[in-house]
């Protein structure tokens, strides 16, 4: 969609609801970039978002497909939050560490 600033196309961060509309297990972008790079939590969600989106983590915040194309956070985010099985699974991780 079109960033209604610049007019650059983009994924928004907030994608609305999915699937499972009404739920509550969505993860902001901010938590979401915080549990991959805090240090007690990356290693756990790292490996997370490389199971659930068949993705190998480069270091950093950065992770590849099987092609080896980079995918950015944004999108793996996106990408799990659009998948209502993907976004229980990270929720409930991150809900275990809150409690």
């Amino acid at each position: 969609m079109p960033c209604p600033v610049c007019h650059s196309v983009v994924h928004p961060r907030y994608q609305g609801r999915t699937k499972g509309e009404g739920h509550g297990c969505q993860l902001s972008f901010g938590t979401f970039e915080r549990l991959l790079d805090t240090p007690n939590t990356s290693a756990d969600f790292i490996r997370l978002v490389e199971h659930l989106l068949d993705l190998r983590h480069e270091g950093d915040l950065r992770f590849v497909d099987i092609s080896s194309h980079e995918l950015g956070i944004e999108e793996a985010h996106y990408r799990i939050q659009s998948q209502e099985v993907s976004q229980g699974a990270m929720y409930n991780r991150a809900m275990n560490i809150v409690r």
